[in-house]
């Protein structure tokens, strides 16, 4: 058992080898050009390699992707309030951030999926997707008090893309210009004239939902930072946005749902609840707690779940 036997070219005599598993395929024979079966799985096999290379490298674009926007994220949480001096410095930063991601990161990926099918490599890159639709989304609310629109986002990702001139094309025109335009036409070759391509990156909407999503958790986290600050008007201006943003987000069928929906949405609604549980403390007994010590509300609750052995349903339903 667990033998295999080859007959050598003759036809006459077997060898025998281990067929543990454990050893190592050889090589792969050349492949016979005059057989066009040989030729075709060749082709195929250089086809698919190239495929799985190419999403090899936006797999690690969009890991890196990913790694800055938790950076910029974590960035822009060092905003306390409206009246944080340091708010403009901290936004700018953020922006210029923001902005290299795209001009490096995302052109590598457009250029990677250049004359590509984006839907067959979407996988690839969904997740730096979604964590940077999460962080652009925060800076923009940030900056504007509003949430950024589908159409603001998928702008992000469209890039003009300069390239060498197409010297056979000016050479072709020659034909039918003038001698004053041939100079002309010449000079440019010479000084390498820019042309321009369009390259972009796909967005779907399902996307752009779960990256939407994911921002309430910020917003959340951005309550307790307002707290921190002494400024209850955020903490309940911010309330009003999660619950508008989890009645739009209950509204869609599950049928049609991208995947992953159901996580998100469930951490949509535990982050509206923490900030309903701290406006009601803040509305029952606020005047009895200091203002510095307003961010310890959404700790009290936690402590008060555990302690009671009950699901936050209990206290915010």
């Amino acid at each position: 058992m667990g033998k295999d036997f080859h007959r050598d070219k003759g036809g006459k005599s077997w060898s025998k080898s281990g067929g543990g598993g454990g050893g190592r395929r050889d090589k792969a024979p050349a492949v016979d050009r005059s057989d066009p079966v040989q030729v075709m799985f060749s082709e195929i096999s250089i086809y698919l390699d190239s495929r799985h290379d190419k999403k090899e490298r936006i797999v690690k674009l969009s890991r890196d992707i990913t790694i800055e926007s938790k950076r910029i994220i974590f960035c822009l949480h060092r905003i306390r309030d409206e009246a944080d001096p340091s708010r403009e410095a901290i936004l700018e930063e953020a922006d210029t951030r923001l902005g290299e991601v795209r001009g490096n990161l995302w052109l590598q990926v457009a250029k990677e999926l250049k004359e590509e099918d984006h839907h067959q490599y979407l996988r690839a890159y969904s997740a730096g997707l979604q964590e940077w639709i999460e962080a652009l989304s925060f800076y923009y609310f940030l900056r504007n008090n509003k949430i950024i629109s589908y159409e603001e986002v998928s702008k992000q990702l469209q890039f003009e893309e300069s390239i060498l001139p197409n010297k056979e094309t000016y050479e072709n025109r020659l034909d039918t210009q003038t001698e004053a335009d041939i100079v002309s036409t010449a000079e440019a070759i010479e000084k390498s004239e820019i042309l321009t391509e369009s390259l972009s990156v796909n967005i779907p909407p399902s996307e752009f939902i779960l990256g939407i999503a994911d921002l309430t958790g910020e917003l959340m986290r951005n309550a307790i930072n307002a707290l921190g600050a002494g400024n209850m008007e955020v903490c309940f201006t911010l309330l009003e946005i999660l619950q508008c943003m989890a009645e739009g987000f209950g509204q869609i069928d599950k049928k049609d749902a991208p995947r992953d929906f159901g996580q998100k949405l469930w951490t949509l609604k535990q982050s509206c609840k923490k900030v309903e549980a701290a406006c009601y403390a803040i509305s029952v007994r606020g005047s009895e707690i200091p203002k510095n010590h307003l961010a310890d509300i959404f700790v009290k609750r936690e402590d008060e779940r555990e302690n009671f052995g009950q699901s936050e349903d209990f206290f915010c339903d």
